[in-house]
């Protein structure tokens, strides 16, 4: 919603680039998808730089998006909990790690 009230609010031409790059929840019961956490920083930056050099919206959605698609982080290390649950999805002793 708030997203929406700017764009209309800014009366100029938005693009929106959605960042999905949370692989810890892909198939999670209590989400809808994947999130976006640390790789929305990385798109950011990327498209930004572009923005400074001048690339039109169109180049810069193109690039967020492809941006976007290879970029992958997990945005838990820890007990994970779904909203409103009490009980950990999974549980990593201290001294194991696990890599997806």
């Amino acid at each position: 919603m708030n997203f929406d009230m700017a764009r209309e609010m800014s009366g100029k031409p938005i693009a929106t680039v959605i960042t999905d790059d949370d692989v810890a929840v892909e198939t999670s019961t209590f989400s809808t998808g994947r999130r976006g956490v640390a790789g929305t920083l990385i798109v950011e930056k990327i498209v930004g730089a572009a923005a400074e050099e001048g690339r039109d919206l169109a180049a810069l959605k193109l690039l967020g998006d492809r941006v976007n698609a290879a970029t992958r982080s997990i945005g838990c290390l820890d007990e994970l909990h779904g909203p409103g649950g009490r009980q950990a999805n999974f549980d990593i002793a201290e001294d194991e790690m696990e890599v997806v």
